[in-house]
């Protein structure tokens, strides 16, 4: 027994032989997970679907999972070998259930899953060492009328690499939540914070929109929050604040309103038929758009097509108002008016038609309070802070840099959450994948959204999780690519 064993040590007999085919077997496994795991971070972070309406290889529907791996596969005899085992099954009209192949959205999901809690804790990490940060929050609804609230954390993080300070806004996770009170949202938000292990008393800022629900004094999100947290100040958008400024003020003057109402009817009185709409790309081939009562950039839209193609969309409505005219002439006025006081006398009663006297309404803006705004110059306070550490002052002045952090720190919009939005709605959760989970759609935005930091980490160790994952689920003796190994070596 004991020559046996030595033999074995040594590299030969039967044993050693059974241990390198393992050993083979093994990293062979790995190189696919490998690919399988960089095909997953290259569709995920440019926001592209995984799955198609089939799963068979060499199906052009089999979705991008399957066709940019059969592409890969062209170039890479591993991946030729791995899709030549699995499509070999497939045309016999076996199935691949209890056989190991990873290609199924199970499998993607756990990938999806595993990248991007690797890179939610590098977020955290680094929010752990900044300790000061903010909260930027907003919701929208979704293509599945589920509405959608994003959690956004603001820090400033030192770079291990460059050793300056950078503001980071960081996207955490898109929550499906559809209540609309204060009190419900920010249970919901500190729910999140504790969820991700973030202190509460470590929040100095925190930044919504101007809906009251989020704003209010008593009510609001904002008020909750401060409850907990009495230095959690709260931070109007800019942004919507300024957006709000000018649609009051166009409100005020009649002309503008009125100017802007027309452009808003022209656009209604198109779009309400698809014969106008059709006389309309006939003569002009363009699309008139609509106006937006939350964001004042949208009357630029409105008004260049108008703008750019006058006599063109002229030519239109009065096309449109030819055929609606016909039918229905403006002279036959009188012989209608006639015909009703005809029948009034007939039934006794006085054909009085009164003039409509309009009446102007006059229009008061209330504001409850307003509110002067500090512009803050994160860039400069960052500036200061540097040169406190290049004159190897920040040690002295401990104070001030941590104030100018802290600074730096506040929110001054919440731009960052519409542009998850813009991700969420043109790349993430489109019509074709509504039905998309809530935990893969939050990983996914993680990979696509940060995509930059995602590039610079590591996933290595994320095939070892995965294939841990699998051997936990199998329960036994097996190792983590589907082969006995003594149980002193997992």
């Amino acid at each position: 027994m004991w020559k046996n064993l030595q033999q074995s040590l040594l590299g030969f007999g039967v044993d050693s032989q059974l241990q390198k085919q393992i050993l083979s077997e093994t990293e062979k496994w790995k190189a696919i997970l490998k690919r399988l795991l960089d095909v997953t971070l290259f569709l995920a972070s440019r926001g592209l679907p995984f799955q198609g309406s089939s799963t068979k290889i060499g199906d052009v529907n089999n979705g991008n999972f399957l066709g940019v791996l059969e592409l890969l596969g062209r170039y890479d005899e591993i991946t030729r070998g791995h899709l030549a085992y699995v499509k070999e099954y497939q045309n016999e009209g076996e199935s691949m259930k209890g056989r190991t192949h990873y290609l199924s959205w199970m499998s993607q999901n756990e990938f999806i899953s595993l990248c991007g809690d690797k890179v939610l804790k590098h977020i955290l990490e680094e929010r752990t060492e900044s300790i000061y940060y903010s909260i930027i929050a907003d919701a929208t609804p979704d293509v599945s009328h589920q509405e959608q609230n994003v959690l956004i954390l603001r820090y400033v993080f030192r770079n291990k690499e460059t050793k300056q300070f950078e503001i980071q806004e960081r996207f955490i996770e898109f929550l499906n939540f559809n209540e609309k009170t204060g009190e419900s949202i920010a249970t919901m938000l500190l729910a999140a914070l504790d969820r991700h292990k973030i202190p509460l008393p470590d929040c100095r800022a925190q930044a919504y929109d101007n809906g009251s629900n989020m704003s209010g004094k008593i009510k609001g999100v904002q008020a909750r929050i401060l409850e907990k947290n009495n230095i959690a100040f709260y931070s109007p958008c800019s942004a919507h604040s300024l957006n709000l400024v000018g649609v009051n003020a166009v409100k005020i003057n009649s002309r503008i309103k009125t100017f802007f109402g027309f452009v808003q009817s022209l656009f209604v009185s198109f779009s309400s038929s698809l014969a106008k709409w059709n006389i309309l790309s006939e003569k002009v081939g363009v699309s008139l758009e609509s106006q937006s009562e939350t964001r004042w950039s949208s009357r630029v839209s409105a008004i260049r097509p108008i703008v750019n193609h006058l006599p063109g969309i002229l030519k239109s409505l009065n096309r449109v108002l030819t055929e609606i005219n016909m039918p229905d002439k403006i002279d036959e006025w009188p012989t209608i008016l006639n015909e009703a006081s005809l029948v009034a006398n007939n039934l006794n009663i006085i054909p009085n038609f009164p003039e409509e006297e309009r009446r102007a309404k006059k229009r008061k803006v209330f504001h409850d309070e307003v509110q002067s705004e500090t512009i803050i110059q994160p860039n400069k306070a960052i500036v200061a802070q540097d040169s406190f550490k290049r004159d190897k002052l920040e040690t002295i002045f401990i104070n001030t840099s941590v104030a100018l952090r802290i600074f730096c720190t506040l929110p001054v919009t919440v731009s960052e959450a519409e542009r998850a939005f813009s991700k969420l709605g043109n790349q993430l959760k489109t019509w074709q994948r509504a039905s998309i989970g809530q935990d893969r759609l939050s990983s996914l935005a993680l990979l696509s959204i940060e995509n930059k930091l995602a590039s610079k980490n590591n996933f290595d160790d994320v095939i070892h999780d995965f294939a841990k994952k699998k051997q936990e689920k199998k329960n036994n003796r097996k190792d983590y690519f589907g082969f006995f190994r003594p149980s002193s070596e997992y």
